[in-house]
Parts: structure tokens; C-alpha cells; sequence
């Protein structure tokens, strides 16, 4: 019992140390080796996961992209290393120049034919080629494109007669105060479609991440009680006319209905009396007399007149007894 009683005081720090392990797990999880070619993700040969540490390991800012360049909310260098068809989609490319324009920077490693099929090559002016590099000038930003694709591999870098990972170094090198993103999502990772979460920002995410916190807590504080019980002692109210109750569940356990009735309606004219002001122990007479010349009273007087005729008969069944019974608690309810 100890156990569970610790267990329970302590459901809000889990629900806490839960929450930030999943926060850890997908921002930091991306450490596994993928198998698809280009990917700084991948350590085998056709990877380019050397380029990616040996940038980190010179001092850039560097850092991985998994989203739609609509997405793109920071001031930097995007790298895309031979990017799959989703680089060419035209949303993509739309968002990609908007960005470019506004004093960014792209890095395109890939054959030449990207230049031919991708939008964003033909809104481009040359502004210097050279046997390494063609650069380009888009709006306040740069984009470059470097064709020795295949010297960027793991497998090539590891040989130091290619000086291809010095080029694409000295093109980091004139942007070092600005964080170095190498693109993924043109690889297949990251999401296809944008979330909820995908559209907030790391201050708003963190915000809403409270809020849900902060929720559960409430939930959990309202629906347990902290501590023993307290016990309370207070008078339990017992009903109105309990005897005359019990009495007729007893006649209607016999069935008795008429005797039932009878109690039912005893109770009414009670009821009644008091509110015409008479006594209880004034004659029915009297209060028939009074429920007759006053027209708001003929509901009551009706009932009355239908039940005085049942009694007499003694003909009741148990429909017309439940039916009689329900007015008449009715009608009490109405007059109190």
C-alpha cells in the first residue's frame, strides 16, 4: 500500500520526466545510420556523413533539415546533396526562391541536369564560374551549385587526393557566422506533410507544450484526492411523510391500491389545507368548498373528484394507480 501511495504523489513529476524524454527522442533521435545514398545519415560508402562531421568538427553551426522549405524560418546556408524529385516540385521551388531572395544562401551538389529542370536555376544571374563552383545571385542571396557530386561520398573523402571537400569548405568559410542546415527531406525523412507542431515555432511549441502540461496536472490534482479523507458528520435529512410513504409501499405490496390511493391523496389535502390556509383538522368540506370557487385550483379539484370515485369503487389496477400517483406527487411538488 506504501508503494501505491508513493507511486500516486508522484504521477505528476512522471507525467514530466515522459513528456521530456519524448522531447529528447525526437528532436536528438536521428543518430541511427540510414542506407540512402547522399544522406548524411548514412556511414557506408555512398553516404555523406564524413562531409557533415567534418564540417561539424571545423566549427560551423552546422545542423540537419526535415521539412518543406515553407518551413525554412532561419538565416543561413541550405545544403541539398543530390536531392530526389522533391526538390523539383513547384511549391518547393516557389518557397525555396522567396527564401533565397531574402539575403539566403543554397548549395546545390548535383550533376548539371538539376540545372535544366529545376525553376529555380533560371531565375538565377551568373555572377562567377569557375572550374569548382558556378555562383549565382537571386535577390539579396546566393545559390551555387557544384557538380563533383560523387567526391562528396564517404568513400572518396577518405582519399586526400580529391580536394573536392576543401571547395565546398571554402564556400562555408565565407558564411561561418550563419548556421549550415544539410537538407534531409529531399531524402525521404522528415515529414511529407506539415503537422500542427510543424507550423509552430521552438518558443511556441515549447509554450503549448506547458499548457498540455499544465492541463494534465490540473486533470490529475481535480480527479485525485491528496491525503486521507476527512470525515464530515452532518444530519442525514430524512423524507417528508416517510411513515405515510412506508405505509403505502406495504398496501401496494399487498395490493391494497385502493388503501394506496387513499394514503396518496391524505397527503395532497394536507398539502392542500396549507396553502388555503386552513387546519388540518378542518373538514374536507371546507377545503372542496375553497378549491371550487377558485379557478386556479381546477386541476387539483378534478384529481381529487377522480380519486374519491376510485377509492369508492375499489376497482383500481396498477396503471391507473401509478398514473394517479404521479399527478398527485406532481401537484405537491408545484405547490411547495
Amino acid at each position: 500500500m506504501k508503494v501505491l501511495s508513493f507511486l500516486k504523489r508522484k504521477i505528476p513529476l512522471f507525467i514530466t520526466l515522459i513528456i521530456v524524454f519524448i522531447i529528447f527522442i525526437v528532436t536528438f533521435g536521428k543518430s541511427a545510420d540510414y542506407e540512402v545514398d547522399y544522406s548524411t545519415y548514412n556511414s557506408q560508402e555512398k553516404g555523406c556523413k564524413a562531409l557533415y562531421s567534418l564540417t561539424e568538427r571545423l566549427g560551423f553551426d552546422v545542423g540537419r533539415y526535415l521539412k518543406k522549405s515553407k518551413m525554412l524560418d532561419y538565416n543561413g546556408v541550405l545544403v541539398a546533396i543530390k536531392p530526389e524529385s522533391l526538390f523539383d516540385e513547384k511549391f518547393e521551388q516557389e518557397d525555396l526562391i522567396s527564401w533565397v531572395k531574402k539575403g539566403n544562401v543554397l548549395f546545390v551538389i548535383d550533376s548539371k541536369d538539376i540545372i535544366n529542370n529545376s525553376r529555380i536555376f533560371k531565375e538565377v544571374i551568373k555572377t562567377n564560374d569557375n572550374d569548382n563552383f558556378v555562383e549565382y545571385s537571386l535577390g539579396d542571396g546566393k545559390v551555387y551549385f557544384y557538380e563533383n557530386v560523387a567526391q562528396v561520398q564517404n568513400s572518396k573523402l577518405k582519399e586526400y587526393s580529391y580536394k573536392a571537400p576543401l571547395d565546398v569548405i571554402d564556400i562555408f568559410d565565407k558564411y561561418k557566422d550563419k548556421k549550415i542546415m544539410f537538407d534531409e527531406y529531399y531524402h525521404g525523412f522528415g515529414k511529407q506533410e506539415l503537422g500542427f507542431f510543424d507550423t509552430l515555432s521552438d518558443t511556441q511549441f515549447i509554450i503549448v507544450l506547458q499548457i498540455i502540461l499544465a492541463i494534465m496536472i490540473l486533470m490529475f490534482y481535480k480527479s485525485k484526492r491528496f491525503g486521507k479523507p476527512i470525515l464530515v458528520m452532518r444530519h442525514r435529512k430524512r423524507l417528508e411523510n416517510e411513515n405515510i410513504y412506508a405505509l403505502a409501499n406495504v398496501y401496494q405490496r399487498s395490493k391494497s391500491y385502493s388503501l394506496v390511493l387513499k394514503s396518496y391523496v391524505e397527503n395532497l389535502k394536507k398539502d392542500l389545507k396549507k396553502t388555503l390556509h386552513l387546519t388540518i383538522n378542518d373538514n374536507d368540506s371546507e377545503l372542496f368548498a375553497l378549491l371550487s370557487e377558485n379557478k386556479l385550483f381546477k386541476e387539483e379539484t378534478e384529481l381529487l373528484n377522480i380519486c374519491t370515485k376510485e377509492i369508492q369503487t375499489n376497482n383500481l389496477d396498477i396503471v391507473s394507480l401509478t398514473t394517479l400517483s404521479k399527478k398527485i406527487d406532481r401537484i405537491r411538488r408545484e405547490l411547495k
